[in-house]
């Protein structure tokens, strides 16, 4: 069997506004984590979100070996084992 790369994009942006793969647009208000991304097949990532006090957003993501994150012309490749913070 072939592995094959799918893109797709979802976001957390603005004050509780959330877009998911098929382009819907959620409204969600609170300070729960959300999970705006997981992988169900093979179990191998999650991304959670959470909006904090400053109507910005705290994102955890977790993986097994590699994560590769795209934010506008910015990639960063996570490795397991490895701790990245940026602000």
């Amino acid at each position: 069997s072939t592995c094959a790369e799918n893109r797709a994009t979802c976001q957390a942006f603005a004050p509780s506004n959330y877009r998911t793969f098929d382009n819907t647009l959620y409204n969600y208000a609170g300070t729960c984590p959300y999970v705006l991304a997981k992988d169900c097949t093979l179990n191998e990532f999650e991304i959670q979100v959470r909006e904090n006090s400053n109507s910005a957003y705290d994102v955890a993501i977790k993986y097994k070996n590699r994560a590769t994150i795209e934010v506008r012309q910015t990639s960063l490749v996570l490795l397991a084992g490895t701790l990245v913070e940026t602000f």
